[in-house]
């Protein structure tokens, strides 16, 4: 099955703005840093803030058979070039919490533990 992998990335000047004035000065970085500690109840409020912004990035089509094996191919320490499951989009990071897995018109959050469907 095919996964599509959506992610929170900062371009340039969401950067140099946290650089200069800190995390808190973007609504955005700080939805996205508070999913790290969220339970399951509120990482869902934080995503669907986040995705109602605009927050997220489509990045990378992933080939799995599980949500499981979706977080596995995406962290996997092998050159993008020789992993046969990714097919990027756009540049994709590990991954990770706050990310969301989007197949068949559903879609989960990794959560601190597992996934959570949105």
């Amino acid at each position: 099955m095919k996964y599509k992998i959506h992610q929170i990335r900062l371009n340039k000047l969401e950067r140099a703005i946290v650089n200069e004035k800190g995390h808190e000065a973007l609504d955005k970085q700080v939805r996205k840093l508070d999913m790290d500690f969220a339970d399951d109840h509120e990482i869902k409020k934080l995503v669907n803030e986040s995705w109602n912004a605009g927050d997220y990035d489509y990045v990378a089509d992933i080939t799995a058979d599980t949500l499981n094996q979706v977080f596995h191919i995406g962290n996997m320490d092998i050159p993008r070039e020789e992993n046969m499951h990714i097919n990027d989009i756009d540049k994709m990071y590990s991954v990770s919490i706050g990310n969301i897995i989007e197949a068949d018109g559903s879609k989960w959050v990794v959560a601190s533990y597992g996934f959570v469907q949105i």
